[in-house]
Formats: structure tokens, sequence, C-alpha cells
């Protein structure tokens, strides 16, 4: 585990040998430093500002100087034992740089621009991977290899301040942001970048990273404590963990657990309404697109379980949660 302390900067290394109940100091560096991942349970590699490296040996009790290519390093991936990415920036643009023996000597160093940051970098294999960069001058980027890292191309993809990339296969990524108007965005491509689907989740929120629960759902986080599942398939919003993003207090439905039938009350206006209701796994059960919010529903053929009830309008989307007994 890494840490740092402020106003000090004073990064620190503690490890647990009896699953994280109990951590023991391993280093107090006494200056800062940004970025440490581990090969194994042995050997790792730190940096910091100002060209700042250090090899780890012997789970960090062991360390010796190294080489940082970067002035300013901003993030690290690894790859099975040995290859490891390494994103910073030099002067006015940044861009990433790779090794293939733990960093030992660096190859492969490409740009994304003037002013662009390295965000994020996605190894699919050994020899496919990806990366993308903040908007810069020009940008945001996307850029891809196919032949470990030797070469890129790169392409400018919307403003939408992206943080994250994930690819389940060669084709099918997907990259996590902010829209301008401050809003979490999942751009999803199956055609290796070429082109771009935008959804909005319509929460306020910079969506940075994501994971495959199955071939479908993904478990997505956020900041301001944003966590959620979203179905890829169907595009469709199931569930918030955040309190705020799953609860309206202009909405009700009751009675909450039901049986047969629910009632829906909201303060809301009734212009263009549309009602959908979802279960656990995302898939729509129920769909109204010119509905009422003061209404009645028969749900008698619902199994029982757990459902969200979506309404969208002009203003946006609530959810809220209920329960079939």
């Amino acid at each position: 585990m890494f840490s740092y302390s402020l106003p000090a900067y004073n990064s620190k290394i503690f490890s647990s040998i009896d699953d994280c109940n109990n951590w023991n100091l391993v280093l107090d560096t006494g200056i800062y430093y940004s970025n440490m991942k581990f090969f194994d349970a042995n050997e790792g590699y730190m940096v910091g500002t100002f060209g700042k490296a250090i090899r780890l040996k012997n789970g960090g009790l062991s360390r010796f100087s190294s080489s940082n290519p970067w002035t300013v390093p901003m993030m690290m991936e690894l790859y099975s034992d040995s290859l490891i990415a390494l994103g910073g920036t030099n002067g006015g643009g940044g861009g990433f740089t790779l090794s293939k023996d733990r960093a030992n000597t660096w190859f492969g160093g490409f740009g994304f621009g003037a002013m662009s940051d390295p965000r994020d970098f996605f190894y699919l294999n050994k020899d496919t991977m990806f990366a993308i960069s903040s908007q810069g001058y020009w940008g945001p980027y996307f850029a891809k290899s196919f032949d470990g890292g030797l070469n890129w191309q790169k392409d400018t993809i919307a403003k939408n301040n992206p943080y994250g990339v994930y690819f389940k296969n060669k084709n099918e990524g997907y990259i996590l942001g902010q829209l301008p108007n401050g809003m979490g965005v999942i751009m999803k491509t199956t055609n290796l970048g070429q082109s771009w689907s935008t959804f909005n989740t319509q929460i306020p929120t910079t969506l940075l990273d994501m994971k495959f629960l199955n071939d479908s759902i993904a478990l997505v986080s956020g900041s301001n404590g944003v966590l959620f599942k979203w179905n890829s398939k169907a595009s469709q919003f199931i569930t918030g963990i955040t309190d705020i993003f799953v609860h309206s207090s202009s909405i009700s439905v009751f009675p909450n657990p039901f049986n047969d039938r629910i009632k829906i009350y909201s303060s809301e206006q009734n212009d263009n309404i549309i009602i959908n209701i979802v279960n656990s796994l995302g898939q729509v059960v129920y769909s109204s697109k010119k509905a009422e919010l003061s209404q009645e529903i028969d749900l008698v053929f619902l199994p029982i379980g757990v459902y969200y009830l979506t309404i969208e309008n002009i203003k946006g989307r609530n959810i809220v949660k209920f329960i079939k007994e």
C-alpha cells in the first residue's frame, strides 16, 4: 500500500501479510513520490516528480535508484510480470513511454500533443494497447497500438473530458469522463475507435473507471462517491449506490414492497414523461412513453425481486428502487 501525507508530501509504503488485517511500515521516503506498482510480491517500481525513481525489491525493503523518463509522471499501468507503461509530461506536452523489462530500459515513447496530459492506459494483451489524453490544445486523443507500442495511431475524440479507457476485446471499447454540462458520460465503440456512441448518465460526476462483472453488466465508478452498475448492451443505467442518485423526493412509489400493483405519484410536471421499469439485470420489463405521473400500474406478471423505476422528462431522469414480494 502506498500513501503520502499533506502538506509535507512524505510518501510511505506499508505491507501486510495477513489479508490486510495489520500493516507494517516498509519505507518512509521523506520525499514525495506519486506512483507505485509491484510486478510481483517482491519487485516494484516507484516514481515521483523532478525525475525521482526507485526500484523496489524484497517487497520494498531493498531500494535502488532507477530511471524516470518523465519530469512529471502522472500514471502507471502494468501487464503480466514485466510490461509497464508510464505516462507523464516534459514541458508543454505529455505522452507514454513503455518498458518490457520491468523499467530497466524504456522504448516506444509517443506524445499526445501540446498541453495534452495522459489520462489512462489499457493493455488488452502484450501487443494491443490503448491510451487517452486530456483535451490539451487540439485533443482529447485516443491512441492505439497493435505491435507492442512500437507504432501508434492517434485520433481526436469528442471533448467529453475523458478519464478512463477500457476494452473488452479488440473492437469493443469504452471511454469514461464528463460531458461539458457536468454529467458523467460513457462513450462506446465497436469498430476500434472509428466511431463512438455516447451515453449520458445524467449524474453530476466525472466517471473514472469500469470493470465488467459479466458479458454485459459493468461496475462503474466516478467522482463524488458515485458507483453504479450499467448494462452495456441495453445502454441502461441500473442502480446507483449513492443515495442521492437513487431516491427522488418528488417521486413516490407505494406500496413498497408490493404484491401486484404499484401507485406512482410525483410533483413534477407531466409533459413528455417516459417511464421505464428495469430489473436487477438491466432488462426493461415495463415501458410507457406517454405516461402520467399519478397513476397505478399492474405488475402482477413480474417475479419476486428488486426493480428500479426510471422517470424521464426534459429536466432529466429520476430513479426509485422498489421491491416485489
